[in-house]
């Protein structure tokens, strides 16, 4: 049944309108509103199909009232009714869709063949909406054991199955936030066509049936496809798609070989549209092991350099990219090995118990991109529970580097190797430890040695100038005497520094 809403301050029409309905055996039921606060009650409290209003009620205008109804039901059907012409009014009825906009006095013919339009429209889509639910069950058991051959008959008949014409996809989101049926079934629905039907097997993973696949053969549409998934809903996707079905009874022989392949998915960094019988290309041996991961972690969270942790944690992962030799259920067990490393370095009295929080986040990961996000939710939050004053450990390491070292010029870059830590993160931990960048900082420890050298020795100003790093003997002097305002001789000559 139908229920039909009737918003008129008027009595008399009000009950004239529901009279109308009843005589004509429509699958109805009427409620009455004598004005919007009441029917927004009725709306809000129970499901309507059809909304007759007044445009002019007492505490509230029809064309509010409708705007408020097709925030609670997108597909409600609006009819509006008035004594008043104004184009404004007309102008809002088109803007909500209405089914007709009557004027007062209308006849019965014109009431009739509004409300019978709107009926059947909401019997036409209750019907293709029985008619998807179906198709979706009917698909959704075809994905697991292979049914009678009644059943595959019956089947064959309510979905018109053509062999040939039906292709399954395991569609995945790769990164983005947690996405509806509802939500990507738009995105599907305007590339694969309005008969194709997505379903929800967990959280961010589909199978896709569709019906033709010329889109996939081409590279400009199913860019269209990727861009508008990014751009509009912030999520990539990986698609996986079958050859032709040619047997309905086929179909969970696919799905089985489409799963074996959705490490693909895992392992992918952006969107993509592949046939199962895809080939990887194998990848040269991951460059770092985790044991070699595990140290430079754990110099790097000890100097509390947690961003560069977290470089060298996202790297490792992305060199798995495309691997065909690693399964995904490998690298989560992996990951768990680096998550234990982690939390040995920051909190080795709860270990067990902060291991076993994020154990189980860990492993409903669905793609490389999301284990790097949650790696990346575990350094912040480590960060945050460690916010005090930085060590100025890193800081005495580098002063006895640039000691030992600086004759052989030294390098930020260099340094930073040695202590497992990014150069960017040093840079800025040196300025903030020292007030001065780390080339000004050896420049002048080298002049300082130059001038010790030059007082206590009777060497060679071309001799000193390479025993502190530098080759060019007027660069050298050039460098002195804009620190010192005299040259070297001068200085060793007895003068004094300006």
């Amino acid at each position: 049944m139908l229920t039909v809403l009737i918003a008129d301050d008027d009595y008399r029409d009000r009950q004239g309108v529901a009279d109308v309905i009843a005589s004509q055996n429509w699958p109805t039921i009427c409620r009455k509103a004598e004005n919007g606060q009441t029917a927004l009650n009725i709306l809000n409290n129970e499901r309507v199909d059809i909304l007759i209003t007044d445009i002019c009620m007492p505490d509230m205008l029809g064309t509010d009232l409708a705007e408020k109804a097709c925030g609670l039901n997108p597909n409600i059907k609006i009819i509006f009714v008035s004594a008043h012409k104004e184009f404004n009014y007309a102008i809002k009825a088109i803007h909500f869709g209405a089914i007709n906009y009557l004027l007062k006095p209308y006849t019965l013919t014109d009431l009739i063949n509004t409300v019978n339009t709107a009926i059947e429209l909401c019997l036409k889509e209750n019907s293709t909406s029985v008619s998807a639910a179906q198709h979706k069950q009917i698909l959704f058991d075809l994905l697991g054991d292979t049914p009678s051959t009644d059943q595959l008959k019956s089947a064959e008949t309510i979905l018109r199955f053509k062999p040939g014409h039906l292709w399954v996809a395991l569609l995945q989101i790769l990164s983005g936030p947690p996405t509806s049926e509802s939500e990507l079934e738009p995105y599907i629905h305007r590339f694969f066509g309005i008969d194709s039907i997505l379903l929800l097997l967990q959280e961010n993973r589909f199978a896709l049936f569709f019906r033709d696949d010329t889109f996939l053969e081409k590279p400009a549409e199913v860019n269209r496809l990727f861009s508008s998934c990014e751009q509009e809903a912030q999520i990539q996707i990986g698609i996986l798609y079958s050859r032709p079905i040619q047997a309905l009874s086929d179909i969970p022989e696919y799905y089985v070989t489409l799963k074996q392949m959705e490490d693909i998915c895992f392992f992918a960094s952006k969107s993509f549209a592949l046939p199962v019988d895809i080939q990887r290309e194998p990848v040269e041996d991951f460059t770092v092991s985790v044991p070699e991961l595990n140290r430079h972690l754990e110099a790097k969270i000890l100097s509390h350099d947690y961003e560069g942790a977290l470089c060298d944690i996202t790297k490792f992962f992305n060199n798995l990219e495309n691997s065909h030799h690693v399964s995904s259920i490998y690298v989560k067990y992996t990951a768990v090995e680096i998550l234990k490393e982690i939390f040995r370095i920051t909190n080795p009295n709860d270990m067990q118990k902060v291991v076993q929080e994020w154990v189980p986040r860990l492993f409903v990961t669905a793609s490389v991109c999301e284990l790097n996000d949650l790696f990346k939710k575990i350094m912040e939050k480590i960060q945050s529970s460690h916010s005090g004053n930085i060590s100025s450990f890193i800081i005495d390491q580098v002063f006895l580097i640039v000691k030992n070292e600086y004759m052989n010029n030294p390098s930020l870059d260099s340094i930073a190797a040695k202590l497992y830590i990014t150069p960017s993160y040093l840079s800025r931990l040196f300025k903030q430890e020292t007030g001065q960048n780390f080339m000004e900082y050896l420049k002048k420890y080298r002049l300082e040695k130059a001038c010790v050298l030059l007082k206590k020795t009777n060497k060679r100003i071309s001799q000193i100038c390479k025993e502190i790093g530098y080759e060019s003997s007027s660069y050298f002097c050039a460098l002195f005497k804009a620190a010192y305002g005299i040259t070297p001789k001068q200085y060793r000559d007895d003068g004094k520094a300006q």
